[in-house]
């Protein structure tokens, strides 16, 4: 059996100020300004686990040898009403009103607490600390503004307090219901072992994979257990484009994440971005991050299982993704093809943002067992092999599940179900199983879950779809550069269209050489111009071909070039119509027109611009005409 069957474990993670649909800064409860005795200490309410924690531990160790998921904590069945008459009211020097309630699970590793019901009013707000102090989360009204079910990441302690400080400014009365504690056994230290070659996304290994990492979440699933309580798993996925290509936020993973839910499980779900490493040390174990930055609550879209099927799941944020999050829609391949390189980025055990390279093409693969009775269909998964890379040899493990596996094109063509790579040597090379792609696209049996029906809305047929950044810095994304205005014989204005999010452009201005070559005109190459959208080039040479380019950047990514645009320079010129000879000079100059026997015609100083002479006043014929220096042979008829 597969040792990592599923590869689904459950939540040790916890990421300060940074975990909610809310980015909240460094609050801390009222309580602490106002530490004497004169406060009552809070109450502890006790979550008693009945297991004993070395048979969990070494259970969880026989299950993964066995082929099943990793479990790492359990859900205590819980009924604790923080607004309550069994909660004091408390009021400090300060006029504040708090109530406060202690949780406590006597020996476990970390607490993660479950609401079946939080409503916080206008100006209310919650703080969850631990009893050293050193994690405090703050939520206010907009954390949960439903009122419904939420929860919390891990806390790391055995004893937590609950605070509640009142709002001064709504009548409406708080609801904090907290119907689980799920008690975590596992410590970091006793996974460390594990996970020793995990190598960081943001490594030489992700340097031409910046953009799908971008789009690569990791998943904090909550779901209900038997006899009480809740357990909290972790997964990996990604963002997903559309053909519309208008970032509706769909998120793609694996359907063994999920099953076993409740709608609770959804709208409590956790996704977080940008959860990557900050340490030099590329195989850093790190399970927080402060880029990281989080959304709440999904809908369910699309569930094709792995029993029989391919193992796909298909999900829509319930918020908005904010404009100014740099993330990128990955695109897909739905057609089947096996990959001949490329890379799965995920987030192993909770960590921070991993990548496992492979080098040789993916293999058909098909009716796998997984235990339990767990067989997938026929031809349904993609077989990998990871390779060694510059800095070490990057597997998978439990919390990968759901991950996408991008081709040499930088396509989805997978997600992750299982298998039995591990870190130890021996276990390197083993195989890892990835649902098609192609198969989750329109090979189910189910048809209304086909996943065509919800990225290809519109039926177009495309089976390959680029990623997309709402930002616009990917790949084939350029600002738009217009025609150049207020030409002269030395100058003119470059121009271009104002591209989403850029911060500052950089103008190219070069002439071409008789092979093509480009010859960049003093410093205009890559020149930057600032965040404004023309520049004018001065110090040209009259009459002569220039073209110019812009490159648009946010201070991180830059966007590919715009469109060519070329110009010429002015210089002197004499056109002849039906009814004038127009004299167009670049500056004041001394006009002369002499036929061709010599004869003097007309002499007169002009201005820059035109100047228009009757043709009436020349006789038909071919005649010369001097503008300062430059001398003109025209035909009067």
């Amino acid at each position: 059996m597969m040792k990592k069957n599923l590869l689904i474990i459950l939540s040790l993670f916890v990421v300060v100020n940074t975990i909610f649909a809310q980015n909240i800064e460094q609050e801390f409860p009222p309580s602490f300004r106002f530490e004497n005795n004169l406060i009552q200490q809070p109450q502890i309410y006790n979550a008693v686990l009945e297991q004993n924690v070395s048979l969990l531990r070494a259970e969880s160790m026989e299950r993964v040898k066995n082929g099943q998921p990793l479990r790492i904590a359990v859900g205590i069945a819980a009924d604790l009403e923080l607004i309550s008459e069994n909660v004091p009211l408390l009021r400090l020097a300060s006029g504040e009103q708090i109530r406060r309630q202690a949780i406590q699970s006597e020996g476990a590793e970390g607490l993660i607490l479950s609401f079946d019901s939080l409503f916080i009013p206008e100006g209310g707000k919650l703080f969850i600390y631990t009893a050293d102090r050193t994690q405090v989360f703050a939520f206010s009204h907009e954390a949960n503004p439903s009122g419904g079910a939420f929860a919390t990441s891990i806390l790391y302690q055995d004893k937590i307090v609950l605070e509640y400080v009142e709002s001064t400014v709504s009548a409406e009365q708080p609801r904090i219901h907290v119907s689980s504690v799920g008690f975590v056994y596992r410590s970091m230290a006793i996974l460390r072992n594990d996970m020793s070659c995990y190598i960081n996304a943001n490594c030489a290994e992700g340097d031409d994979w910046l953009l799908q990492r971008n789009g690569v979440v990791g998943l904090h699933i909550n779901k209900p257990r038997a006899g009480g309580g809740r357990n909290s798993y972790v997964c990996s996925g990604s963002l997903i484009n559309n053909v519309r290509q208008d970032g509706t936020p769909f998120i793609l993973s694996a359907n063994h994440c999920f099953t076993g839910y409740d709608a609770e499980t959804f709208t409590t779900m956790i996704f977080d971005f940008f959860k990557e490493s900050v340490s030099d040390n590329c195989t850093d174990q790190s399970r927080t991050s402060p880029l990281t930055r989080t959304r709440r609550g999904a809908t369910l879209i699309a569930d094709i299982p792995i029993r029989g099927a391919s193992d796909g799941t298909l999900l829509k944020l319930t918020d908005t993704i904010p404009s100014d999050w740099k993330v990128f829609f990955n695109g897909w391949d739905a057609r089947g093809v096996p990959a001949t390189r490329g890379v799965s980025i995920h987030h192993p055990d909770r960590m921070v943002k991993k990548i496992s390279t492979f080098t040789q093409p993916l293999t058909s693969a098909g009716n796998l067992d997984f235990g339990d009775g767990i067989i997938t269909g026929a031809n349904t998964h993609w077989q990998v092999r990871w390779s060694a890379t510059e800095n070490g040899h990057s597997v998978t493990f439990g919390g990968s599940s759901g991950a996408p596996i991008f081709n040499e094109n930088g396509h989805i063509v997978g997600t992750l179900s299982g298998g039995t790579s591990f870190c130890g040597v021996r276990d390197r090379n083993n195989p890892d199983f990835y649902g098609k792609f192609s198969y989750h696209w329109n090979q189910y049996s189910d048809t209304t879950q086909h996943f065509r029906r919800f990225l290809d809305p519109d039926n177009t047929g495309i089976l390959v779809l680029d990623g997309f950044s709402p930002i616009g810095f990917v790949e084939g994304n350029a600002p738009i550069a217009t025609d150049a205005t207020d030409i002269t014989a030395t100058e003119f204005t470059a121009n271009w269209e104002r591209f989403p999010h850029a911060t500052t452009y950089f103008l190219n201005v070069y002439r071409k050489g008789n092979e093509g070559e480009i010859n960049f005109v003093r410093e205009y190459e890559l020149f930057d111009v600032g965040n404004v959208l023309s520049r004018t080039v001065i110090g040209l040479e009259k009459g002569t071909r220039y073209y110019f380019t812009v490159v648009a950047s946010d201070g991180t990514l830059f966007s590919q070039t715009s469109n060519e645009v070329g110009l010429r320079t002015m210089m002197s010129a004499v056109f002849v119509d039906n009814h004038n000879i127009t004299i167009r000079s670049i500056s004041e100059a001394d006009l002369t027109i002499h036929s061709i026997t010599g004869q003097l015609l007309h002499s007169k100083s002009i201005s820059a611009g035109d100047t228009p002479l009757p043709k009436n006043d020349f006789s038909v014929g071919v005649h010369f005409v001097r503008i300062g220096t430059e001398v003109h042979k025209i035909l009067v008829w």
